[in-house]
């Protein structure tokens, strides 16, 4: 009865620990995820406040390094299982005591890697719950139709400056169009009345377009922000550490998304933010240089050339105003000359036409106003005929009819420039901007975007001893400790 108890009590004892083993792994794989997140929650406030972002700071002394990280959970995993010493108190134990005996970040993925392609995902991440997909699908219906007129920009140019060469020189336009079209038919265009003291759009456009970008579409610039950003040393002029962790680049819909994070968190000329590193974000996020003001120019010329060709399109979608154009071809050019020499001076006014109401249009659209793609006949603001009158009026016609809605704003046109950039190109600036930003802020002054995690896999070893082998004879020949590997691995963004 002795034996046969004997081998029973050290079956049950056998099956016990069985039990325990069990209940050990799942309090080690438990604990490791409370400790990671623990750990991840210590992110940069001032990032979170700022910008809604969520990042681990790793910086000491300048340098990406995870020691930090290791220690620190280390500490809070010895602190979660303190309690976990196998001592008897009163008639309780604790069975499922470990030890935590290691504890190392063996991946990191820094915000920079792949050029801010985690930064593009926690930032879709973030507005995932505040847009319906549909309604940002819906932004952009005109994007691409707008990155085809862009790459046409430079056609119309080009016809402005044929008819130019064609006044300056007739006989020689005459004799090139006669080799080309001894016939001289062209398409017969109905001529309508002028006024007496009409302009020549052509000079005069050619003119305006030698002045100064900025003061075709503000006049005075003076109140035109002068903020710069220090090039040295930042983050895109120095090089930067790099993680190991696998990142995926963001998805169409991401891309998205991505883009309207961007106008909803960062300032532009319409709405500027005095105390950033630069007032107009945006327009520096589009287009890189390290000042306003030349930011600002450089998008500008961008809407200018937009505006420019959508008018001409639309122009030559209007009879009334092409017959206004041929008129004012031959009233300038003369009836002596080739058809064809009529027909590029035609153009050339159109061109001219086109830009001229494109500078009205940039100019409402900072100031606040709206202007859609392609305008209808009743939106055009600038009297064809008197060219210099109209271009800096501040009110007109087109201001009138563009503020009712239908139209689309300043951020709209952004919002169109921004799809047209690479999104590994607005990412960087992104981050080059929010860096800057942040070291103004009191204790960051050596705060590095590349010094920042978004993920991290970390790798954990839990120790415990036995409990019930050796009671009665269970668990003969064991006598080492158990061990628990678990790796674990963290992200900010889905």
């Amino acid at each position: 009865m002795s034996l046969s108890l004997t081998m029973i009590l050290s079956l049950l004892f056998t099956l016990l620990e069985s039990a325990r083993l069990y209940g050990l792994q799942s309090h080690a794989t438990m604990e490791s995820q409370l400790m990671l997140e623990s750990q991840m929650a210590q992110y940069h406030p001032g990032i979170y406040e700022q910008y809604g972002i969520y990042l681990l700071e790793c910086n000491q002394g300048d340098v990406l390094s995870m020691a930090g990280v290791d220690a620190n959970m280390q500490s809070l995993g010895m602190e979660n299982l303190r309690g976990g010493n196998r001592e008897w108190n009163g008639s309780t134990i604790n069975l499922y005591a470990l030890n935590l005996a290691q504890c190392h970040v063996v991946q990191k993925q820094v915000v920079t890697d792949e050029k801010g392609a985690a930064f593009a995902k926690q930032a879709a991440d973030y507005m995932k719950s505040r847009l319906l997909l549909s309604a940002v699908e819906g932004l952009y219906e005109h994007a691409e139709e707008m990155g085809q007129l862009e790459e046409s920009t430079g056609d119309v140019d080009d016809y402005l400056s044929q008819a130019d060469t064609a006044l300056r020189d007739p006989e020689a336009a005459n004799q090139a169009a006669q080799m080309q079209n001894p016939v001289g038919e062209t398409q017969q265009i109905p001529l309508v009345p002028l006024e007496d003291d009409f302009e020549n759009p052509i000079e005069y456009v050619k003119d305006l377009k030698n002045s100064a970008v900025l003061a075709q579409v503000l006049g005075d610039v003076t109140e035109v922000s002068n903020q710069k950003l220090q090039e040295k040393g930042d983050l895109l002029h120095r090089d930067l550490y790099e993680g190991n962790y696998p990142v995926e680049n963001p998805g169409a819909t991401e891309k998205l998304l991505f883009k309207e994070y961007l106008l909803e968190k960062f300032s532009d000329y319409t709405k500027p933010r005095t105390e950033s590193v630069l007032q107009y974000e945006l327009e520096y996020i589009i287009c890189g240089e390290n000042s306003d003001k030349e930011n600002l120019t450089k998008v500008v010329e961008r809407l200018l050339a937009l505006r420019e060709l959508a008018n001409y399109v639309t122009l030559h979608q209007d009879p009334e105003k092409v017959s206004l154009a041929h008129t004012m071809a031959l009233a300038i050019g003369g009836i002596s000359l080739n058809p064809v020499v009529i027909q590029v001076i035609q153009e050339g006014i159109l061109a001219a036409w086109a830009y001229s109401e494109a500078v009205q249009d940039v100019k409402i659209l900072l100031n606040g106003g709206t202007v859609s793609l392609y305008k209808a006949s009743g939106d055009w603001g600038c009297n064809f005929q008197k060219i210099s009158e109209s271009t800096y009026e501040t009110e007109c016609v087109g201001e009138d009819a563009t503020e009712t809605g239908l139209g689309m704003d300043y951020q709209a046109y952004l919002r169109m420039l921004l799809y047209s950039t690479t999104e590994k190109k607005l990412a960087m600036r992104t981050l080059n901007l929010m860096e800057q930003y942040i070291r103004r802020t009191e204790g960051n002054l050596s705060f590095r975007m590349d010094c920042m995690v978004s993920a991290v896999t970390v790798n954990l070893v839990y120790e415990a001893e036995p409990l019930f082998f050796g009671l009665y004879g269970s668990g003969e020949g064991w006598n080492r400790n158990y061990q628990f590997v678990r790796i674990k691995k963290f992200s900010y963004y889905k």
